[in-house]
């Protein structure tokens, strides 16, 4: 009985760690493993090879009132890719305002995530539209 459920966790664990692997995306150091996983989420369908690389990602704070006690947070992106084995490469932008005025900060880092998030999907749209 031991051995039949320790099968079946091992079974279950690797399942829930497999990763579909595409090859048509290449990508430099700049990604962290969420943002590849998210582009390759979202570029799954198609088969042109690309390579991006020089992500930039920065983020701008500013006050509204006096006091600093309310203020709005612009996210900024840049990102390069190079598509197929040509010299085409596009530089992309995209950027995000979040009024939500969160301080504490785990609220600010998930709303952050959040936006990251929207700013990808930006990319991906831009070069399924144009490619």
């Amino acid at each position: 009985m031991f051995i039949r459920s320790f099968f079946l966790v091992i079974v279950l664990s690797g399942c829930s760690s497999f990763q579909q692997i595409n090859s048509n995306l290449n990508f430099d150091g700049s990604f962290s493993n969420a943002d590849r996983f998210h582009l390759n989420k979202c570029l799954k369908n198609t088969s042109q090879t690309y390579t991006f690389s020089d992500l930039e990602i920065n983020e701008f704070t500013e006050n509204i009132t006096s006091e600093g006690l309310e203020f709005n947070t612009k996210i900024s992106a840049r990102l390069k890719v190079n598509i197929g084995e040509t010299e085409n490469i596009l530089s992309l932008e995209s950027s995000r305002l979040n009024t939500t005025n969160y301080i504490s900060s785990n609220m600010a880092e998930e709303e952050y995530n959040t936006l990251r998030k929207l700013i990808l999907n930006d990319f991906c749209l831009i070069i399924l539209k144009n490619v």
